[in-house]
């Protein structure tokens, strides 16, 4: 992390960002999982430059590498699903960089080293059995296994990040029935692998969520 981004981090622990999502969802998709492209955007403005590597090892419909190309940045993502994988490579320039596969292998795909991880798991209550990490294989279900394998993915990206590059997760604590502080179980968790920096609190301008009008990014860096 720059001189520069590490100063922003320090002073601005709060943002205000808009909560427009600027690009469609595909037919085929059912969740809202789809981050609003002004979040990744600063990220990506104060802690990259232009020509940096980005990675995003949870790409989801991949909003991460559309903003990052937008940028001038050179994105990289990983996603396990046909469908979205596909989705991507048809909207980057970039769809080489771009791998179907499961990101816990993510040091098998010969990728370079990043100057920035930016991402978002899949979500889990802590009362859940269904383990999205592992598409609900019930032999890993529950959210000790969950939390498990976010250290062992967290660990492979480690491999691939530059000494003190700044990796940001978005999450949220979840509210339901039940609250699940799970932005707060992520950062012990991945505080295992990178120093944490502290939390930035996005609150959502225009948001009509009541339950989700903010969000938590997650600043870690790579020692």
């Amino acid at each position: 992390m720059s001189q520069k981004s590490s100063k922003k981090f320090k002073d601005r622990t709060f943002l205000v960002l808009s909560s427009r999502i600027e690009s469609p969802k595909p037919k085929f998709e059912r969740y809202d999982i789809q981050l609003p492209e002004s979040l990744i955007r600063h990220f990506i403005e104060n802690y990259t430059k232009k020509g940096d590597r980005v990675l995003d090892p949870f790409a989801g419909l991949g909003s991460t590498i559309r903003v990052s190309e937008q940028l001038g940045r050179v994105p990289f993502g990983v996603e396990p699903d046909a469908r979205r994988h596909a989705w991507i490579c048809k909207h980057t320039s970039y769809p080489g960089n771009v791998i179907l596969g499961d990101s816990g292998k993510i040091t098998k795909f010969g990728l370079p080293k990043f100057d920035l991880c930016f991402t978002s798991p899949p979500y889990m209550p802590r009362y859940h059995r269904w383990n999205p990490l592992y598409k609900g294989d019930p032999k890993y279900s529950g959210y000790k296994n969950y939390q498990k394998r976010l250290k062992q993915i967290f660990n492979s990206v480690s491999q691939l990040m530059k000494r003190g590059a700044p990796v940001v997760i978005q999450v949220d604590n979840l509210k339901d029935k039940r609250v699940s502080p799970l932005a707060w179980d992520i950062a012990e968790t991945v505080s295992a692998v990178f120093k944490f920096e502290g939390e930035i609190i996005v609150g959502w301008e225009g948001s009509n969520n009541s339950y989700y009008d903010h969000t938590y990014c997650l600043v870690f860096k790579k020692i």
